[in-house]
């Protein structure tokens, strides 16, 4: 067994320990120590980064992980380290001081969305860039969602304790748990004042202050229930930070204070609209004009031609109208690989189903209508085959 150092202060970042094993574990070594202040994973909480300093040596703990009450530092690489040796254990404190936030700020966001809402939290998973929220409910409304996001940043402004607690299995009624023990002994509680008591045996903060802003950044469906994305602490002030310098240079921009960014931006989307207006009017009437020019090279009747610069809209709309006038089954191919094909005579879904593949089209439709996506490389004799196979 190794004893757990972490477990009764989170702030404690180094340790001196003997090495009592060295395990091979394939491409990396596992040391494990008498004594140490590294968290291994479990609970949804990363395991501890940091170093352990053994002779002239310093090697890096990738991972810590636990097995049978043995806590196992993950090296790549341990030569000249054996059982007995005599190491500095020291945590990367920036990592753990981070996963505290996040842990914390679950615990909180977990115990409020329970108060204001009543969903459970099935699991959560504290990551290495976003923490996570499972929960057995609908996605929440976004009003909701404000709610839930200021009652814990309220919270963490209020600064209230945070504490562990070691009781007997007697003793877990006086508590009032937010969720029941999974075990009988060894049973610890992480209680934060006024807020929230529950099981848990990760690291935490001494009190809500530390947390930092806790910041909702998502909330979908997820496994019958929805999942709540969240920051805290570090993680939210660096994206607070980006989308003030992104919104800054917006403002820049539409030469604009920021404040009256949102003002500017619904502006221009009123004056966008009423040019697209505008540039749609002269575009159909361009429309009619190309489809009279392309008339005149319709022979036959089939006729199969690329026009990359179209829209959806346009492609349809041209072909409809070239394929009524001309009385000829019309395959426009646009864009980078798309194609629109109209007929009066020939049933175009059965065509595509049976020839299609012929020519790199794949797509649906019904009867006289299909569209769909183009594999081959369009080239003059693709053109004419085509042509050719729609007659």
């Amino acid at each position: 067994m190794t004893q757990r150092l972490e477990q009764k202060d989170a702030f404690v970042q180094s340790c001196r320990a003997e090495i009592v094993e060295v395990r091979n574990c394939g491409d990396r070594w596992a040391l494990v120590l008498n004594q140490s202040v590294f968290y291994p994973e479990s609970g949804g909480q990363l395991g501890d980064r940091g170093t352990l300093r053994v002779h002239e040596a310093e090697l890096e703990v990738v991972d810590t992980q636990i097995d049978d009450g043995r806590v196992l530092h993950l090296v790549k690489d341990c030569t000249g380290v054996g059982a007995g040796d005599v190491c500095e254990a020291v945590i990367d404190w920036g990592f753990r001081r981070d996963q505290m936030s996040q842990h914390t700020g679950q615990h909180m966001l977990s115990a409020d969305v329970f108060s204001l809402f009543g969903a459970e939290t099935v699991s959560a998973r504290l990551g290495s860039t976003a923490s996570t929220i499972d929960l057995d409910c609908e996605p929440l409304e976004p009003n909701a969602l404000q709610d839930l996001q200021a009652l814990v940043n309220e919270q963490v402004m209020n600064d209230k304790a945070v504490r562990a607690h070691y009781p007997d299995k007697a003793q877990l009624d006086q508590y009032g748990l937010r969720r029941s023990s999974k075990v009988d002994t060894n049973i610890r509680l992480i209680e934060i004042e006024g807020i929230d008591v529950t099981p848990c045996g990760g690291t935490h903060c001494a009190a809500t202050g530390q947390v930092g802003p806790v910041m909702i950044i998502a909330n979908q469906r997820y496994k019958g229930g929805s999942r709540i994305t969240f920051l805290a602490g570090r993680r939210a002030l660096d994206r607070y930070e980006t989308r003030d310098s992104q919104i800054h240079a917006a403002a820049d921009l539409f030469k604009c204070a920021p404040d009256e960014l949102h003002e500017a931006i619904l502006r221009q989307q009123a004056e966008l609209r009423k040019v697209q207006e505008r540039v749609g009017a002269y575009r159909a009437k361009l429309l009619d004009v190309e489809v009279a020019e392309e008339l005149s090279r319709v022979q036959g009747t089939s006729h199969v031609l690329i026009r990359p610069e179209f829209e959806p809209e346009e492609a349809r709309r041209f072909s409809r109208q070239l394929q009524e006038q001309s009385g000829a089954s019309v395959l426009v191919a646009y864009g980078q690989d798309r194609f629109i094909a109209d007929s009066a005579s020939v049933d175009l879904a059965r065509w595509l189903k049976q020839r299609g593949g012929m020519f790199g089209l794949r797509g649906g439709g019904r009867g006289s209508h299909v569209e769909g996506m183009i594999s081959e490389p369009i080239t003059p004799e693709w053109l004419k085959n085509l042509a050719d196979a729609l007659l």
